[in-house]
């Protein structure tokens, strides 16, 4: 049968004191209970297995290691003797599993398994640490590591000390710390430095962390191929390392969106298995040179205002962007902008089509986006010119704990396109109505008729600071005067990283760099305790 053809290594082994089949798949290990027919330990006939089955696979083992267990034979013959003696010979190993514990967090579990002697053991570990170190499942051996100890409640430190270190160390990963000491530090350093040896780039900290390594990255990738990036129209060259993060932060929304938790152990366990998922990022540009690099969030107006005021409350931790939202609230400013973009053609792709990006997502493996298109022809651009209180540009759903479901709960990881949302001028307690929807799971953030949303694959921003005659005023000698009113400037909240330029220009590169994250599982098809590939017996039953 084909489920038989990749069966690698197939042995009666003991778990949990009972006669298991175990057999070693190319994708898959599987184990079940024998039926009372079967033959003894290390032998079998072909078995029936009980309804309790169990099926891991291959990507998903963090490690095998061998056990060592006194055995109840040896136990007896050191009673005999009155001695205590240790046996040189290992006859136990222990796979070390990925354990889903809810909502969204992961663990590790031990499974146990007897052998009949060392020789078997030795072949299920060797058999087992081939297939973990095969190059399809691209699990890294060498990790360069940033640590920032000032980000979010300044515990990154004992994070990566107590829970981060001792997984690495389990999973055979080489990892060299950096602990940051100022602002760039990690920028400058990849920007500097050897990187040839490394398999990926991972920060234990928050978004602003994870901001600082995405453009030290980029940067030098582009640098290195010689790409002027500074052209908006230029494709650029897609980095050969991954990027990893570990949360850290105050608000963590790279994580939160990419695993589902801002959890440190479910991000290093996403990070050991190895697996991937393509990003979309925006350049910023402003004429000929480029800003920046952005992954998550560019805001303007209300948020910009508040991550300025927060950062004189850095003391009071994640609390003070609530302190500075309010604030900011009170004092309702309103800006005025010329915002043009170029809409997504696809009218089933939008800002409020319902959908959800979840682990293999079809639409982001579906969509297709050519670089080499010229984006600029001006029949191809719409304009928006208002008032406003927020802009945003969202090129991932930003979930965090503030908001489950994200600021833009239908975006994407890598459809090629960031989402619009401009809450335009409005009342105090409107604004907050639609924010205060944003932290709820079941209601529609934009459904107010003040909130415009576009799915965009560039756009161009040109803020205006002055709104021109006004309105007349008499001067002391009773002549009428037209007076120009000054309106409000403010700045960019870009990743959590503040950006003062004003007048921008922002393109989508789809899928331009690789995550170390599965992306958030729809937990609602997930499946337990089952055989998901085709031990001999389970594909006999279908």
């Amino acid at each position: 049968m084909e489920a038989a053809d990749n069966v690698l290594l197939k042995t009666v082994l003991i778990h949990n004191k009972k006669n298991c089949l175990v057999t070693l798949f190319s994708t898959h290990i599987c184990w079940g209970l024998m039926s009372c027919g079967a033959d003894a330990i290390g032998q079998y006939l072909e078995p029936f297995y009980y309804q309790r089955h169990e099926s891991v696979p291959i990507q998903e083992i963090i490690a095998i290691t061998p056990e060592k267990i006194q055995h109840a034979q040896e136990k007896k013959q050191n009673a005999s003797l009155g001695i205590e003696l240790i046996s040189l010979e290992t006859r136990s190993f222990c796979l070390h599993v990925v354990k889903r514990v809810g909502g969204h967090r992961w663990r590790v579990r031990k499974v146990i398994f007897d052998c009949p002697d060392g020789q078997a053991c030795g072949d299920w570990i060797d058999a087992v640490q081939s297939r973990l170190n095969s190059k399809e499942y691209g699990r890294p051996k060498h990790l360069l590591t940033f640590i920032n100890p000032f980000g979010g409640k300044r515990k990154a430190v004992k994070i990566y000390e107590e829970k981060i270190e001792p997984l690495f160390y389990l999973a055979g990963i080489a990892s060299e710390v950096i602990v940051t000491e100022r602002a760039n530090h990690a920028h400058d350093y990849i920007l500097e430095e050897d990187l040839r040896h490394y398999d990926g780039i991972i920060c234990v900290g928050g978004d602003g962390m994870f901001a600082e390594l995405l453009n030290g990255l980029l940067r030098r990738t582009q640098q290195d191929a010689g790409i002027h990036d500074a052209n908006q129209e230029t494709k650029l060259v897609n980095p050969r390392l991954k990027l990893g993060v570990i949360p850290g932060g105050s608000t963590d929304a790279v994580v939160y969106t990419t695993c589902g938790i801002n959890d440190p152990v479910t991000s290093a366990l996403h990070i050991i298995i190895g697996e991937t998922v393509g990003v979309d990022v925006c350049s910023i540009h402003q004429e000929n040179q480029i800003l920046r690099y952005c992954v998550s969030m560019l805001a303007y107006g209300y948020f910009g205002d508040v991550l300025i005021d927060s950062e004189k409350h850095r003391w009071m931790g994640p609390k003070r962007y609530d302190w500075s939202g309010f604030k900011r609230w009170c004092k309702k400013f309103v800006y005025e902008a010329e915002i043009s973009y170029l809409e997504c053609p696809d009218t089933r792709h939008h800002p409020r089509d319902g959908s959800r990006c979840f682990a293999g997502c079809e639409i982001c493996n579906s969509i297709q986006h050519s670089e080499g298109e010229s984006l600029y022809s001006d029949d191809k651009w719409q304009t928006f010119q208002g008032r406003f209180i927020s802009f945003q540009s969202i090129t991932m759903p930003c979930r965090c704990d503030l908001s489950p479901n994200g600021v833009s709960p239908s975006q994407h990881l890598s459809n090629g396109y960031t989402d619009l949302i401009i809450a335009k001028e409005c009342s105090q307690v409107d604004f907050l109505r639609h924010m205060w929807r944003v932290k709820s799971k079941t209601t529609d953030q934009f459904d107010f008729d003040f909130v415009e949303v576009h799915r965009v694959k560039a756009f161009k921003f040109r803020p205006i600071l002055e709104d021109g005659e006004d309105e007349e005023n008499d001067d002391s000698n009773g002549r009428q005067r037209l007076r120009t009113r000054q309106l409000r400037a403010s700045s960019w909240n870009c990743d959590g990283e503040v950006l003062t330029e004003g007048f921008i220009d922002v393109k989508v590169h789809h899928q331009l760099i690789k995550l170390f994250a599965r992306n958030i599982e729809d937990e609602r098809q997930l499946k337990t305790d089952f055989c998901e590939t085709s031990c001999y017996s389970c594909s006999a039953r279908r």
